[in-house]
């Protein structure tokens, strides 16, 4: 069994060696607007569990691989850590329902060029979202306001968050630094 509600998957997820019941199979979590993510567990050896993500958008269907160490006994979150999502291009801070509907959140990409920072909320049971080019210094609005809100954050937390971000994405070296190491661990996962 696979428990995790603090991540993406907001269930328990059965993984037996056989594929048979109680084993989860495919589950569809996540249809956040044009995507959609479906997931998959499945035993590769008694130590390892692969992890299938694939997401359809606009059309597009993409699809990677990962595996899960199960091997010993769990001790702590960092050993267990995820920790190629610390080079990831793409970069968000959600705020999730307890079956793990996304409520709000803001997001962006680490792009050399003209980078974006979305964020989204819930207004009448209908997504909001505001595009913004990625500045040192945003200002604050009704809509940044609702978001931070939904997210849970403290006034002004919000603003604070994206002004570190708007000069995270100016720092041309850091980014183009980041965005190499992204292509390396790539190219190291294609060859293994």
């Amino acid at each position: 069994m696979i428990l995790d509600p603090g991540y993406h998957i907001s269930r328990v997820v059965t993984v037996m060696e056989d594929g048979l019941y109680p084993h989860t199979g495919l589950f569809i979590q996540g249809e956040t607007g044009p995507a959609q993510k479906e997931y998959e567990y499945t035993m590769v050896t008694s130590e390892y569990i692969s992890w299938s993500v694939s997401e359809s958008k606009k059309g597009i269907r993409e699809a990677h691989k990962s595996l899960i160490f199960s091997g010993r006994h769990f001790k702590s979150a960092v050993e267990v850590a995820e920790r190629r999502n610390l080079v990831y291009e793409f970069k968000s801070i959600l705020r999730r329902d307890p079956k793990g509907k996304i409520l709000a959140g803001i997001y962006f990409c680490l792009t050399p060029t003209s980078p974006k920072v979305t964020i989204f909320y819930m207004d009448n049971n209908l997504r909001q979202t505001l595009k913004m080019n990625a500045v040192k210094n945003f200002k604050d609005t009704k809509e940044i306001g609702e978001c931070e809100q939904q997210l849970g954050l403290k006034k002004g937390k919000l603003i604070q968050k994206l002004n570190e971000i708007g000069r995270l994405l100016s720092d041309e070296g850091f980014v183009r630094e980041t965005l190499a190491l992204n292509d390396k661990i790539l190219q190291m996962s294609a060859s293994n």
